[in-house]
C-alpha cells in the first residue's frame, strides 16, 4: 500500500519559508531524468516576483550547471492551507521532474501561476530555456491503476468545513476514521468562508453587549423566502448554532468578532479581527485532525458508494488520478460532505435552464459528486433549484450604472447580496437567461473611476473595460446601441438630479450624474456563489430515500444537503450538521 497522503501542517503560515532541495526519481540514480533536462544554467542563485492571491510572491531557485537544485518562496501573503497548498506542492514536482510542464494546484490559481511566472523568470535569468521546460516531460507508458483497499469504522467524504466537524466528531464517538478530499488542501469552501460562522445566542455575542437569539436567527433566514420542507432541520441549526461556536473556539478559532452581513439585522458572524474568516474555521479542525493521526486521503475523488447485501451502505469506491491509485474503502458507515455543485454548469442547468455558462467562485471540487453517489443508492433530493447567483459588482464604486448588453439599465446597482431565493430579485439573472454570454456592463464617468479605483483592481483586466471621450463612442467599444445607451445614461442623469430613482428604488451611491468624460465601461460576470439544494436529510444528519426513510449507514452534511441552509449560513449549517453526522455515524458504526 503506498503512504497514505497527508494533511498539509496546519503550521503553513504566510510568512513560512519553504526551500526544498533537489530531488529525482528513484530509477533515474540522481539528476534530471532523461530527456527532461532543459540544458545549461548559469549556476547560481536567482529570485524573481509575481502577483499572486494576496500579493506578491517571491521565489528564489538554486541553479547547477545543467538542473534546478532548490527552490526557496519566501514571505507572502496567500492563504495557508489554499495557496499554502501550491506552495508546498509544486517546487518539489518542479525539482524533481526538472520540468514546468506540471499542472497548478486547483483551488489556487493565482498562486500556482504566481509561482509559475516567478519560476520562469529565474530560469530566464539563468539562461535556461523557458519553453524547453514546459515541454511535456517525457513519460513511460502507465499501467493499470494500483488497487488499495482501506478498512474503517467511518468514511467521511469530503475535507470542507462539514467533513472536518464530522470526522473530529466520529473519532469522539469512538470510531476510526478515513477522511478523503478530491482536492490537494483540505478546508473547501468553508476556507474561503469571507463572513464567518453565523450563530446566535453566544457569549461572544453576549460579551460584546449584542442580544440575539436563536429564534431571532430562525425567523431572519425565513424571512429571506426559502421554504424548507423539514422546517425542524432549520430549527435545530439555529439552536446549536452557539454550541458549533464553542466546538471551533475549544479547537483554537478565533471567535472574539462579530459583524451583521447579508442583511442581517444583528451582529451574529463570528470571526476574527482580522486576517481569513474562513481559515480561522477551517485551520483548527486541520490541525486537531493531524494531532488525532485521523488518515487523510488527498487528491482522492470519491466515486461509487458500495452497499451490502441488505442495501446498507458499507465503504466507496475513490480514485487518486495523480498518484494512479484506485480505494475500496470498507467502512461501517459513510458522512458525504462533498459540498454544493457550483462548479458543475452542467447540473445548475439542469435546475435553472437560465444559468447555463454562467460562472462560478466555488471550489473547483464543488461538482455534486455527493448527490450523484447518494442518488444511486436511492437517496432523494429537495431544493435543487435554489441558488445564490451574486451580481458581483464592484465595491465602492459610487455614481455608477450596470447596464445590459443590450445598454438599457436593469437593477439597483446597491444591492449587490441579490439572490434569487426570493422573485424580484432575479434582475442579474434575467437579463441574461436567453443569453450564450453571461455578463453586462458598468458604466461610469471618470471621476467616480478616479475615486473608486481600489474596487475596480480586479476587473481591470485587459479586453474587460475600455475608456471613450463620448457616451456614443463608449457604445461602439461595447458593442452597444449608441442611442439606446446614450438615452439609459441621461435618464439615469435626471433620476440624480430629481433624487428620486423611479425605476428600481435606489436610494444610495448617487450623488453625482456620470457627465464628465472619458467614460469608463467595466465588463461585469455575474457568479454561482453556492447551491442550496442537494440530499434530504434528518436531524440526525440520515439520508433519506424517496419514501423519506433513512438509508442504512448514510449520512450527510454541509452544502452538499438541502433542506439546511440557505446560501447564506452555510458554514453554520456545515458545521452543526457536521458534528451530527459525526456523531451518527460512529455511534452507528460502534
Amino acid at each position: 500500500m503506498k503512504k497514505t497522503t497527508r494533511i498539509l501542517a496546519a503550521a503553513l503560515a504566510a510568512v513560512m519559508l519553504f526551500c526544498l532541495a533537489a530531488c529525482a526519481p528513484a530509477e533515474s540514480g540522481g539528476g534530471p531524468s532523461p530527456g527532461q533536462s532543459a540544458g545549461a544554467y548559469t549556476p547560481g542563485d536567482y529570485t524573481a516576483s509575481a502577483q499572486g492571491y494576496g500579493g506578491e510572491v517571491t521565489v528564489t531557485v538554486t541553479f547547477s550547471e545543467d538542473a534546478m537544485t532548490g527552490i526557496q518562496v519566501g514571505e507572502n501573503q496567500e492563504t495557508p492551507g489554499i495557496g499554502g497548498a501550491a506552495i508546498e506542492s509544486l517546487p518539489a514536482k518542479i525539482i524533481e521532474g526538472q520540468t514546468l510542464a506540471v499542472d497548478g494546484v486547483a483551488g489556487a490559481t493565482f498562486t500556482s501561476n504566481a509561482l509559475f511566472a516567478a519560476i520562469e523568470d529565474c530560469v530566464t535569468q539563468a539562461g535556461g530555456d523557458v519553453e524547453a521546460l514546459k515541454a511535456a516531460a517525457n513519460q513511460e507508458p502507465e499501467g493499470p491503476a494500483e488497487q488499495v483497499e482501506l478498512t474503517a469504522d467511518v468514511l467521511v467524504i469530503g475535507g470542507g468545513g462539514a467533513g472536518l466537524s464530522a470526522a473530529i466528531e466520529a473519532n469522539n464517538a469512538g470510531a476510526e476514521v478515513i477522511l478523503i478530499e478530491w482536492m490537494a488542501f483540505l478546508g473547501g469552501d468553508t476556507g474561503r468562508a469571507g463572513g464567518g460562522i453565523e450563530a446566535a445566542g453566544t457569549r461572544f455575542q453576549e460579551a460584546n453587549g449584542i442580544v440575539d437569539t436563536p429564534e431571532d436567527f430562525e425567523a431572519f433566514i425565513l424571512s429571506r423566502g426559502v421554504t424548507y420542507r423539514n422546517p425542524n432541520l432549520l430549527t435545530v441549526m439555529t439552536q446549536q448554532s452557539a454550541d458549533a461556536v464553542e466546538f471551533l473556539a475549544a479547537l483554537g478559532a478565533d471567535m472574539s468578532v462579530q459583524v451583521a452581513g447579508h442583511g442581517s439585522p444583528v451582529a451574529r458572524a463570528h470571526r476574527p479581527p482580522e486576517g481569513s474568516a474562513g481559515q480561522n474555521i477551517v485551520q483548527p479542525m486541520i490541525a486537531e485532525i493531524e494531532r488525532r493521526e485521523i488518515p487523510v486521503y488527498l487528491n482522492t475523488r470519491g466515486v461509487e458508494l458500495l452497499t451490502d447485501e441488505s442495501g446498507a451502505v458499507a465503504g466507496a469506491r475513490a480514485v487518486n488520478e495523480e498518484e494512479g491509485i484506485e480505494y475500496t474503502i470498507h467502512a461501517k458507515s459513510v458522512v458525504i460532505a462533498t459540498g454544493n455543485f457550483a462548479s458543475n454548469n452542467e447540473m445548475v442547468a439542469e435546475y435553472d435552464p437560465r444559468l447555463k455558462g454562467i460562472g462560478t467562485n466555488s471550489s473547483p471540487g464543488s461538482q455534486g459528486d455527493g448527490i450523484v453517489m447518494g442518488v444511486a443508492v436511492g437517496a432523494d433530493l429537495e431544493n435543487m433549484e435554489i441558488m445564490r447567483v451574486r451580481p458581483n459588482l464592484p465595491g465602492g464604486v459610487n455614481n455608477a450604472i450596470a447596464v445590459s448588453i443590450d445598454g438599457v439599465r436593469f437593477m439597483d446597482e446597491t444591492n449587490t447580496s441579490d439572490t434569487i431565493f426570493v422573485p424580484g430579485d432575479d434582475r442579474h439573472v434575467t437579463v441574461n437567461e436567453n443569453r450564450e454570454e453571461k455578463y453586462y456592463w458598468y458604466i461610469m464617468d471618470d471621476a467616480a473611476k478616479t475615486a473608486g479605483e481600489a474596487g475596480l483592481q480586479n476587473y481591470l483586466v485587459e479586453g474587460d473595460y475600455f475608456s471613450a471621450e463620448t457616451i456614443e463612442e463608449l457604445a461602439g467599444k461595447i458593442g452597444v446601441d449608441a442611442e439606446t445607451l446614450a438615452a439609459t445614461v441621461a435618464q439615469w442623469n435626471e433620476a440624480v438630479a430629481a433624487g428620486n430613482d423611479t425605476e428600481f428604488g435606489r436610494a444610495s451611491a448617487m450623488d453625482a450624474p456620470i457627465a464628465q468624460g472619458p467614460f469608463w465601461a467595466v465588463r461585469v460576470t455575474p457568479n454561482v456563489h453556492t447551491t442550496a439544494g442537494g440530499l434530504r436529510i434528518d436531524e440526525s444528519a440520515r439520508v433519506l430515500d424517496k419514501e423519506e426513510a433513512p438509508i442504512a449507514g448514510l449520512y450527510a452534511a454541509g452544502e452538499v444537503t438541502g433542506g439546511v441552509h440557505d446560501g447564506v449560513s452555510a458554514v453554520c449549517g456545515a458545521i452543526v450538521y457536521g458534528r451530527i453526522a459525526g456523531t451518527s455515524a460512529g455511534t452507528y458504526a460502534k
